[in-house]
């Protein structure tokens, strides 16, 4: 199990964790140099960590982020066919660099937004087909409220309000799905 200090424990309960959830941590000097790390980093992908180099030159999505004023939280970072949550917390005149691994939880994710997009393809898919049958119907009705348009003197009141219903619907329709 790994050993933190007090404060950096504390901001991982904080966080609803446990040490034992962390999959890796980095502590960094003052010069953002690896003074330390323990866990297993290669469940990340990431290996070849070297003390006493600086650990921007390791891992790159670091270049630019140090040193922190506060705690800061990178969701989903990736490492290759690994992502991981990653801590970021300063700590006295260094740096602490935690490492959870979010990969399961990032692949049902993906998996939940791919349904999602599915979901939302199919129902477009499905309103374009209907609106292709309302044109079709509408244009066949179309055909057939012509004639009866043309015959309005032969009509009774009943009967032309009963063109102008369905004229209308169709109409309606039309703009609906364009």
């Amino acid at each position: 199990m790994i050993t933190f200090p007090t404060s950096v424990a504390e901001y991982i309960h904080s966080i609803g964790m446990t040490s034992k959830t962390v999959t890796a941590y980095l502590q960094l000097d003052e010069f953002d140099n690896l003074v330390n790390w323990e866990g297993q980093p290669q469940q990340l992908g990431v290996s070849d960590l070297t003390i006493g180099q600086p650990i921007t030159e390791q891992l790159f999505f670091l270049e630019g982020m140090l040193p922190i004023p506060s705690n800061l939280m990178l969701r989903f970072v990736s490492f290759g066919e690994y992502y991981a949550h990653v801590h970021i917390i300063p700590y006295e005149k260094g740096t602490y660099v935690l490492l959870f691994d979010a990969t399961l939880e990032y692949e049902r994710q993906q998996k939940m937004l791919q349904q999602v997009n599915e979901s939302k393809l199919s129902a477009y898919h499905k309103n374009q087909l209907l609106c292709a049958m309302e044109d079709r119907y509408s244009n066949s009705v179309q055909s057939t409220v012509e004639p009866l348009k043309t015959n309005a003197p032969n009509r009774t009141k009943h009967t032309s309000s009963i063109v102008r219903y369905i004229f209308n619907f169709l109409t309606f329709n039309k703009f609906r799905c364009k």
